[in-house]
């Protein structure tokens, strides 16, 4: 009985880490179908104005917009390698490793015609999250 308890413990704790992952692509769908149709100026007042625009030779825009950069910083690890004297000094090295910033964001292309409707939104690049494995997934749930 309590085997049968673990394993399905374990598999509930499986299904919920599972169903809780949400993609790039998953994030683009839930983006498109809020936005496309819709007048460009409802998404910059909803998440902010882009980091640039381009006219394409039809009239169209495309604007670039990114969700702002979130820094983690990151641990190092100090591995030590020596020996203790009989008399209790210490004589080796240490060596560390890692450290630094980890960087999210979510960076995407918005297609509008020259009136401002949104004809698609693209990812350009989508990082880690700060819950999810996609930033993008964050900024448009």
């Amino acid at each position: 009985m309590r085997l049968r308890m673990r394993a399905l413990l374990i598999s509930f704790v499986i299904f919920v880490c599972v169903s809780g992952c949400t993609t790039t692509e998953q994030a683009m769908v839930r983006a498109n179908n809020r936005y496309v149709g819709k007048n460009f100026d409802e998404f910059v007042l909803e998440h902010g104005i882009p980091g640039s625009k381009y006219q394409l030779n039809n009239g169209d825009y495309i604007y670039v917009w990114n969700s702002g950069v979130i820094s983690f910083n990151m641990p190092a690890t100090t591995t030590m390698n020596g020996t203790v004297s009989p008399y209790g000094s210490y004589y080796g090295t240490a060596t560390t490793t890692g450290g630094g910033t980890l960087d999210v964001f979510c960076e995407i292309q918005i297609h509008t015609t020259v009136e401002g409707k949104i004809i698609s939104i693209k990812p350009v690049r989508d990082t880690w999250g700060v819950w999810t494995t996609s930033r993008c997934s964050e900024c448009f749930k």
